[in-house]
């Protein structure tokens, strides 16, 4: 067994310990934490040919697994779907088609049933997980955008990382993918030794930074926002006025993890009205109306002679922000500069 074989193996073994860890974790997500850990099962399939050898383009068909699997995951962590039901099985049919078609050619040994229909539907696998992959990040940015209507700060609820895992999923299917297949068209046997080498070690830490993620995150997983069931409702100037005066006078802005469930609860406004005052008298999303008075707190204390010597990151996070890329963003979107131009310009 060759190195290249010995890191395949490595790697399939230690999918298969942080799925074991994943099914059996109790943390109040167990259907996320085994979606996830049967995806990391089906991941680990595809480098596995040490050990399965003549059997391995039927593990290849797993491959099949890996989007459907990997978006019920993404909607059970979102709370758009608790667990999966049966109309979710529609996402399997590929899969279960394409290994039966396996398994009777196998056994006939049909060759027009392997040559036009097995080998093309055995193509699917590398353009199935791209699919996949490229909705789930569209999927992704919409619940990212949601969540400012509920949240002041979304790095702990974004689940950012999955849009990066996604993101590599969708350079190795689109670009590398493809460009192996034109080398192995054109012989290149050095360049396709070394895609034997790399592609495990690539799919090995793959599948560790997929599993460490799932495990060390299940505690900060939020569920997705419920749409306003009240549409009609309407909302009062006074009560406009009575959020305007609470603002300025409590500046509850301040605690970094506010919500508009928070907030709701601190001026005894309802929450889908609070929403529409956002929204209809200030022309924001809840994320953009907190961060604003963040950012016209964190000028004042610019202007303080006794802050002149502190740093901008620890003021803006003295402002209720809670990381330095968000106050950055925040800020040159609410006052057209940067943090230190407003600072040099007001000197």
């Amino acid at each position: 067994m060759g190195y290249s074989e010995v890191i395949a193996v490595i790697g399939a073994v230690q999918g298969l310990f942080i799925s074991l860890v994943l099914f059996f974790l109790g943390n109040g997500r167990k259907t996320a934490n085994r979606l996830l850990a049967l995806l990391i099962v089906a991941i680990s399939f595809t480098i596995s040919r040490p050990v399965v050898r003549g059997a391995y383009d039927f593990f290849l068909l797993f491959m099949l697994l890996f989007g459907p699997l990997f978006l019920l995951y993404v909607r059970v962590l979102t709370g758009e779907l608790r667990v999966p039901g049966k109309k979710d099985l529609v996402h399997s049919v590929p899969f279960i088609a394409v290994v039966l078609i396996y398994l009777v050619q196998i056994f006939t040994g049909n060759d027009f049933l392997y040559r036009y229909v097995y080998q093309p539907a055995f193509m699917l696998k590398n353009i199935h997980p791209l699919v996949y992959s490229v909705y789930i990040l569209f999927y992704m940015r919409r619940y990212r955008n949601s969540l400012k209507d509920r949240y002041s700060n979304i790095e702990k609820v974004s689940l950012s990382w999955i849009t990066v895992i996604l993101s590599l999923f969708v350079v190795y299917f689109l670009i590398i993918s493809p460009l192996m297949f034109v080398f192995y068209m054109a012989g290149a046997d050095y360049i396709m030794h070394l895609e034997s080498v790399w592609t495990p070690v690539f799919i090995a830490v793959y599948i560790f930074i997929l599993g460490f993620n799932g495990i060390r995150h299940h505690e900060v997983f939020i569920s997705k926002p419920e749409p306003d069931r009240e549409k009609d409702a309407g909302y009062s100037g006074k009560a406009a006025q009575k959020l305007k005066n609470f603002m300025d006078e409590h500046h509850p802005y301040l605690a970094e993890d506010l919500t508009l469930e928070g907030l709701s609860g601190m001026t005894e406004i309802p929450e889908h009205q609070l929403s529409k005052i956002i929204n209809k008298e200030f022309g924001m999303n809840f994320f953009d109306f907190i961060n604003s008075y963040r950012i016209d707190y964190f000028n004042l204390l610019c202007l303080a002679p006794e802050n002149r010597d502190r740093s901008i990151l620890e003021l803006a996070f003295d402002s209720g922000f809670y990381s330095k890329s968000t106050f950055n963003l925040s800020y040159k979107k609410r006052m057209g500069i940067t943090p230190s131009q407003f600072i040099k310009s007001n000197s």
